[in-house]
């Protein structure tokens, strides 16, 4: 089917574009296979150029949409009589009004002459922001000006990162047992294991975790040697079930008497019952040189709900400062934020101080348990810190880890459509970066912007990078052969300057965040964006890069460097 075909009606004149912050403009509303553009009064250039338009809104960005209609000639028509009954009814005296929530939080109002006109944009926005193929979306038709498709799509590649783990130590190998994708569908074709385990082992212990995803390594800690490994949860039941091959992968990264510690992100209980149902954990007597320890993180419907409950205190302007800090407290968000943070100091801790390694896995190893490897490893890793390392970060312990972009960001904040397996973890992990920015602000490469615009993408882009839910889903659909990457985009000049922080300076020591709850903020860049004015932090940015740009020309005493950085961090607060 073409998309051509939803689209009931392609264009309307005389249509009014409300939203917040902004005034309202009245123009031509006009409906493509995969955007909404408004171009004001006037028309556009020629060209038809984006910059030429008051709205270029990609379909795929909308979470929800409403929509009411007004047809006032019926009830005039109703009181008339005669010949003229007919004269009254038409488009003219009708008028509707749609309100698109979108997956980026933002809110816009469309009032739409002509009832009929309403009900038409509003069924094709409808069909057209819910394509179910994934190669009917734009990223599919997507082709910038002077790029090749090619570019980009191995920037960061997992073997690159094995090759500097080798440089340190022999003591893992390259597989690529799962080649086929046949021992875990949600894994890459290769991955970082023990080299005293062959793949024999590893196709043993696959069939023993949840999802074949058998332990691989996460990172390497370059300081003492230590590992951090991720998997789902094993496949114990109710009968304590044991697999020899997974005891031997485990015991095989431990040398000796060393110890090592397994994080789970689920609460004692909650793994006592998962084991009721087939699933499981670790247990003392068959892992004895390991650990157990649980930390509990919401994932899931909850998660979604406290997302959810979150943007609707944000969008509720009758709030006292009472009820709005009742709501937000309610929400539980930033209680998330904190136990995110708190288990992956956990982690960090017993790699940088207590020299052991760890293994963390909840489930299904694909949410919560990358949620804690990816922000451990900003914890302790100046080169993850990054413009480059973090999404190097992204691509190796996100994307080709498998967690299912496509199905967590099917639906953002706004959507009515019953929770299924949404979750804005990959966004919980966003702002647990923002909060260290925000305590550690000489020491991340990148700013909230890049933040930002990463949220964005992962939840509707023109972009392939975050399509699909795995490396084999990616395969099976040529996403790296039919769309462009997002990484050369983000690292040309003016992007890569936007999304960088001014004030970064190495810092190779690990930075360890508090967890209080005076210390944790709300994101307000971001989760307050389309609604409150902003204008305080671009001036604060602006004032920011003023001062490091003054200062490069200046000679300055390192006293005199000291001072300034202290006006830049009472800035940055």
């Amino acid at each position: 089917m073409e998309l051509s075909e939803l689209i009931k009606t392609a264009r309307v004149d005389n249509v009014l574009l409300s939203c917040p912050l902004r005034s309202p403009i009245r123009g031509t509303l006009c409906i493509t296979s995969h955007h909404l553009l408004l171009s004001p009064r006037g028309g556009a250039s020629e060209e038809g150029k984006q910059e030429d338009m008051v709205l270029w809104l990609l379909l795929r960005n909308v979470d929800a949409i409403e929509k009411s209609v007004q047809n006032l000639g019926y009830f005039q028509s109703s009181r008339s009589k005669g010949p003229q009954k007919e004269d009254r009814l038409g488009s003219s005296s009708s008028s509707g009004t749609i309100s698109l929530k979108c997956k980026d939080l933002r809110v816009i109002q469309l009032e739409i002459p002509g009832m009929e006109e309403t009900l038409n944009i509003a069924s094709s926005i409808e069909a057209l922001s819910s394509l179910e193929s994934v190669m009917q979306t734009y990223p599919f038709f997507f082709r910038p000006d002077g790029r090749r498709l090619e570019e980009g799509w191995h920037l960061y590649p997992l073997q690159y990162y094995y090759q500097e783990i080798l440089s340190d130590t022999d003591a893992w190998r390259w597989s690529e047992v799962n080649e086929d994708f046949t021992v875990c569908a949600t894994y890459p074709p290769g991955v970082i294991v023990p080299r005293s385990i062959d793949d024999e082992v590893l196709k043993k212990s696959a069939k023993f975790r949840h999802g074949g995803r058998f332990p691989t390594l996460s990172y390497y800690h370059r300081k003492n040697g230590t590992v951090m490994l991720r998997s789902a949860q094993p496949l114990t039941g109710p009968n304590g079930k044991r697999c020899p091959e997974d005891e031997m992968l485990l015991s095989a990264v431990l040398e000796g008497g060393e110890r090592g510690f397994i994080i789970d992100t689920r609460s004692a209980q909650a793994a006592k019952q998962v084991r009721m149902m087939g699933g499981g954990f670790e247990s003392k007597a068959n892992y004895p040189q390991w650990k157990r320890l649980h930390r509990p993180l919401e994932r899931g419907r909850l998660l979604q709900e406290s997302f959810t409950r979150l943007m609707e205190a944000c969008n509720d302007p009758t709030l006292t400062v009472d009820r709005w800090l009742s709501k937000l407290e309610n929400c539980k968000w930033l209680s998330h934020v904190k136990e995110a943070l708190s288990t992956a100091c956990l982690a960090a801790q017993c790699m940088e101080r207590e020299e052991a390694c760890v293994l963390v896995h909840g489930t299904e190893g694909m949410d919560t348990t990358l949620l804690v490897t990816s922000l451990a490893q900003l914890i302790l890793d100046p080169e993850c810190r990054t413009f480059a390392g973090f999404q190097a970060l992204i691509e190796r312990e996100w994307l080709l880890a498998g967690h299912p972009f496509q199905l967590r960001c099917a639906r953002s904040a706004y959507a009515h459509s019953r929770v299924k397996q949404e979750a804005p973890t990959f966004l919980l992990f966003l702002d647990c970066c923002w909060q260290l920015g925000r305590q550690f602000p000489f020491s991340l490469e990148f700013n909230e912007s890049l933040l930002s615009t990463l949220f964005q993408h992962a939840y509707s882009s023109e972009y392939g990078t975050f399509l699909c839910n795995n490396e084999k889903e990616r395969g099976l659909c040529a996403v790296k052969e039919k769309t462009h990457s997002l990484w050369p985009f983000l690292n040309q000049s003016n992007e890569g300057n936007t999304h960088r922080n001014p004030l970064y300076e190495w810092n190779p020591l690990v930075i360890w965040p508090s967890v209080e709850p005076q210390s944790l903020q709300l994101w307000q860049g971001f989760f307050l964006h389309w609604i409150c004015p902003m204008n305080h932090l671009s001036d604060v940015n602006s004032e920011i890069c003023s001062l490091v740009n003054s200062s490069h020309d200046l000679i300055e005493s390192p006293e005199d460097c000291v001072c300034d950085k202290r006006l830049i961090s009472d800035l940055t607060h």
